[in-house]
């Protein structure tokens, strides 16, 4: 290492250093890093004469915080000779270009020796550590189980597995697959079924409309038009000669399709429904006579030692204790009731004593007043206005026996007597006439649908 120092004028009690350290070490394996990575930095350096030196104080190595040793936290800044002029009354101040860069080519940093920095190189940086921030552990291990906890685990794996995991595994391994195979089955069936349908569609019902119902329509339409002697010998030939032998052939025809769909879906009964049936209810028998009924009957058995030997000596306990709390609770019951029963008799009997002077002095005195004073009202006030309300009501319902009477009566009896002219004399004979034409319509419909029939 060659250190270069250029030492100016000091002004004012303060030298101003520029400083440049730098690595002639350079190996050939980091040529690459050719270009040193200059540091420019202003250290300050407290004046002997303003600040008296410090006491021996141990550091530890500096670091920066990009994690090398050695080499410190150095803040880029500009140095020019205005900042020096202006800055001399604080103490001297330091120009360091370090040449960092084979330092971090290498992975590590040279040390110098004591002579090649200033003396207070180790107490003028500020030096900032790493601060470390504590956070809570996101992974907590789970507590030990206790051995109740793991002698109640293993007493109900048993009840775990047959409610839980059996029938888990079962609609899992046994009923899902199935029912795929069955709805992929089904699927097949109305996929065979919707073929042989547009099959017979479109080789019988198609070409029997297009070949024979259309001709047949045409020709009856071409024999109505010629009159209705015509129609009755073209009606007879069509009848002889085309319907009832092709009325013989779709019924041959008929016949051959159901027997082909008869034979198809006896087919599909035969060797797929009826095994697919007979598979499942084998294996629902097999799940209820070997799995179901034998964890059943071991879940009963489990129960009932649980009823016999934990539940039921607990229940006894639990009763033991609570009758001897009913005992002690009667007791106590019996004591607070004698001092009650005691004290309620001392205060019925001043209760009886205060109520008999009341009633005797005050009440019974009061009583016979409001009974006076309702006898007057009664006789006095309320009986007059009950016999005027009644002579008022009696000459109101008078009124209306002579207004029903002689008023109501007759013209309820004149608009009977109207309607009934009516009915008798417009509306029955107009219901009459309506009769004889929807019977004489209704004839006519009948005759023309006998001909259009003798015609078909």
């Amino acid at each position: 290492m060659e250190d270069y120092q250029t030492i100016k004028e000091p002004t004012n009690s303060s030298v101003t250093t520029d400083m440049v350290i730098e690595d002639q070490d350079t190996q050939p394996s980091a040529a690459n890093h050719e270009s040193a990575f200059l540091l420019h930095t202003t250290i300050d350096v407290p004046s002997q004469a303003a600040h008296p030196p410090s006491s021996p104080i141990y550091h530890c190595p500096p670091q920066s915080s990009l994690g090398v040793a050695g080499v410190p936290d150095i803040v880029p800044v500009q140095s020019y000779e205005s900042d020096h002029e202006a800055d001399d009354s604080q103490g001297d101040r330091v120009s360091i270009i370090i040449d960092a860069a084979p330092a971090f080519a290498k992975g590590h940093t040279e040390t110098h020796d004591s002579k090649e920095l200033p003396p207070s190189y180790g107490d003028s940086i500020g030096r900032t550590e790493p601060s470390v921030e504590a956070h809570p552990p996101s992974y907590y291990p789970p507590a030990p189980r206790s051995p109740v906890i793991k002698f109640l685990s293993f007493m109900f794996f048993p009840l775990y597995f047959i409610l839980y995991l059996l029938p888990k595994f079962t609609w899992k391994y046994v009923i899902v697959p199935v029912a795929k195979g069955l709805i992929w089955g089904v699927e097949w069936i109305f996929k065979l079924l919707g073929t042989c349908i547009e099959f017979v569609w479109t080789w019988t019902v198609v070409p029997f409309w297009n070949y024979i119902v259309v001709p047949i329509g045409n020709g009856i339409g071409w024999v109505l038009s010629m009159g209705v002697k015509g129609a009755e010998i073209g009606c007879n030939a069509i009848w002889t000669y085309v319907l009832h032998p092709i009325g013989r052939g779709m019924a041959w025809i008929c016949r051959g399709i159901w027997f082909i769909v008869s034979t198809i879906l006896d087919f599909i009964y035969t060797w797929i429904i009826h095994p697919i049936y007979a598979f499942i209810v084998l294996l629902l028998k097999g799940l209820y006579n070997y799995i179901l009924a034998p964890a059943g009957n071991f879940i009963v058995a489990i129960v009932k030692a649980l009823y016999n030997y934990i539940l039921l000596p607990i229940f006894r306990g639990i009763g033991v204790i609570l009758g001897w709390i009913w005992k002690g609770i009667v007791a106590v019951w019996d004591g607070c009731w004698y001092i009650s029963r005691v004290i309620g008799e001392a205060i019925v009997k001043f209760v009886s004593w205060v109520w008999r002077g009341l009633v005797g002095w005050i009440f019974s005195p009061l009583w016979r007043l409001l009974c006076f004073l309702g006898r007057g009202i009664r006789d006095f006030i309320l009986s007059p206005i009950w016999w005027c309300i009644t002579q008022i009501g009696s000459g109101i319902a008078f009124v209306a026996g002579i207004l029903s009477e002689y008023v109501i009566v007759p013209i309820w009896r004149g608009i009977m007597a109207v309607g009934s002219a009516i009915n008798a004399y417009i509306i029955q004979p107009i219901g009459w006439a309506m009769g004889q034409l929807a019977r004489e319509i209704s004839e006519i419909v009948v005759g023309m649908g006998k001909m259009f029939s003798s015609l078909w």
